[in-house]
């Protein structure tokens, strides 16, 4: 299974928040995560499954784009339609990026730091994956 472009939009189909710049954020990110996963079940993993919650790669309701008046700062690259929380509730593809940090780098892709989401499973745990450098800069970085 992998990220359709679409699938960001899920929770708020045409909201009139919408902007062709949220759409091309979107298609560029579902490129660059869906080029890693790939590269992921290539390396021998098993690929991720859908979330119960969303019937999509997108954890829950919020975990693709979000709009303006949604949880999370203003300036979120969720609001931008260029961070996705892919469902990941035992950790398997953030320990594999972990182990493996030049996947980030390869298809220029960004993580939040694992232990912000860690005892998050009974929500549907995730793996944070955005095309925004944070401030840090850092390829894996705290929220």
């Amino acid at each position: 299974m992998f990220l359709r472009a679409r699938d960001l939009f899920a929770a708020y189909p045409n909201h009139p928040d919408i902007q062709p710049s949220h759409e091309a954020n979107a298609l560029e990110l579902s490129r660059r995560v869906n080029a890693l996963l790939n590269e992921f079940v290539e390396d021998g993993n098993e690929p991720l499954t859908a979330s119960p919650v969303t019937g999509t790669l997108c954890t829950l309701r919020n975990a693709g784009w979000r709009p303006p008046n949604a949880s999370g700062a203003p300036g979120s690259a969720h609001k931008q339609g260029a961070a996705v929380d892919l469902h990941d509730p035992d950790a398997r593809l953030d320990n594999w990026i972990l182990s493996r940090p030049d996947v980030l780098v390869r298809y220029n892709l960004y993580m939040e730091d694992p232990s912000a989401t860690e005892g998050q499973v009974t929500k549907g745990g995730w793996c944070h994956l955005t095309i925004r450098a944070p401030r840090s800069g850092r390829r894996v970085f705290m929220p």
